[in-house]
């Protein structure tokens, strides 16, 4: 369907796309889309329609490709594109939706409404859609999810995957006790060696929450590279009401503050001990009695020496901010990232609920070239279709 500009359009926007920090890069989605594992396929899946989205146009298509589709669905040159896009993004909301541990009743309502979107929407794209099986399998799969509670419950794509990977490691085993072949094989570069600890700092504080413990800030930063202002009078009272928040009312006599490029540490969830890795620049969801569940950019970590002579871990936050609006294409949410003072940013680490559970991405313009985003334009998209691939 992509004309050779289409393709080479493609892939310098997936070079330049802002991934999530977790992952891997994905291969050449075009020249190496066979090799694509069921992870990969789905992560390409949750970007594609934003890809697309900065890449199409109709010089992207071929013509024959444009002409077929005008013919089928009645639209310009124009609303082909805009459909395109809207097709691959109803699909990715699907999958979202098919991969989603549990779900509510009105999941289930949203997940019947976005099959049948996605059939409706695949079958305009092209008459290939139209006899697939797995295509078919969309009549079904609404009562599947409703018997077994979820499709995760049924989905042989994940058993496929696994199989898959001890299908390839066996040939190279001794076929005689396979166990053992692999117990040697996952331990035969394994070595004891010394945890660094240069660049570390190991907080020996009394921590603000029994949940939070094992703090360690890595990486000392520069505070002439955050472009924070740690003397300004919103900087302090923003301190102050950090350390209010946790039973801290005393005036603050120490200003100085040492910056971090990341920080991990162990919080207990549910008498459940899960590692977590803080980096700066990463998109957390902050819990606050003042703001909700919000969204919000990690700008700085930092550690400061309270009166009690403890230091103590904070965060230094830019806010999404909700506009309540939704891409015309795209269906995914719209937000600004304030850098202003207008809401409280430093907060004690504990008020981290999830870390990287959100996605955003760059609401571009036509200022905006490639990796290059034109910053002034502050507006981002809340990446609905992102979930934790298999």
């Amino acid at each position: 369907m992509l004309s050779p500009e289409g393709e080479r359009n493609f892939i310098s926007v997936w070079k330049s796309f802002e991934y999530p920090r977790q992952w891997s890069k994905l291969p050449n989605p075009i020249s190496h889309i066979e090799t694509f594992m069921m992870s990969d396929r789905l992560r390409l899946g949750m970007v594609k329609p934003f890809i697309l989205n900065r890449s199409l146009t109709i010089n992207c298509l071929k013509p024959q490709e444009i002409e077929k589709l005008q013919e089928r669905t009645n639209m310009n040159r124009n609303q082909v594109i805009s459909n395109i896009i809207k097709c691959w993004a109803t699909v990715a909301k699907y999958s979202q939706l098919a991969f989603k541990i549990s779900l509510t009743k009105n999941d289930y309502i949203e997940l019947e409404n976005y099959l049948n979107k996605e059939r409706k929407a695949l079958i305009e794209l092209s008459d290939e859609f139209v006899d697939l099986p797995n295509l078919h399998a969309n009549y079904h799969l609404l009562r599947h999810a409703r018997t077994f509670s979820t499709l995760t419950n049924t989905a042989v794509g994940i058993k496929e995957m696994v199989h898959r990977i001890f299908k390839n490691i066996v040939p190279h085993t001794n076929f005689k006790n396979i166990e053992l072949d692999l117990l040697k094989r996952l331990f035969k570069d394994w070595f004891i060696m010394e945890n660094s600890e240069m660049n570390n700092e190991k907080l020996e504080v009394c921590l603000q929450s029994s949940e939070f413990r094992n703090i360690v800030l890595r990486k000392p930063a520069s505070i002439r590279n955050t472009n924070i202002g740690i003397n300004t009078i919103s900087f302090h009272s923003d301190l102050a009401l950090a350390y209010k928040s946790f039973g801290y009312h005393a005036s603050l006599i120490n200003k100085a503050c040492n910056f971090y490029e990341y920080v991990s540490y162990i919080q207990v969830v549910q008498n459940v001990e899960i590692q977590c890795h803080l980096n700066k620049g990463d998109i957390v969801t902050i819990k606050e009695v003042d703001y909700g569940e919000s969204y919000a950019v990690i700008k700085g970590i930092f550690k400061h020496q309270n009166n009690d002579g403890y230091y103590y871990p904070f965060i230094y936050v830019d806010w999404f901010e909700d506009t309540y609006k939704k891409h015309n294409k795209l269906d995914c949410p719209i937000f600004v990232l304030r850098h202003d003072d207008y809401y409280c940013k430093i907060f004690p680490l504990t008020v981290i609920d999830k870390v990287q559970k959100a996605y955003f991405v760059h609401d571009c313009n036509a200022r905006c070239k490639e990796s290059d985003h034109f910053l002034e334009n502050n507006h981002y998209l809340k990446n609905e279709f992102f979930f934790a691939a298999v």
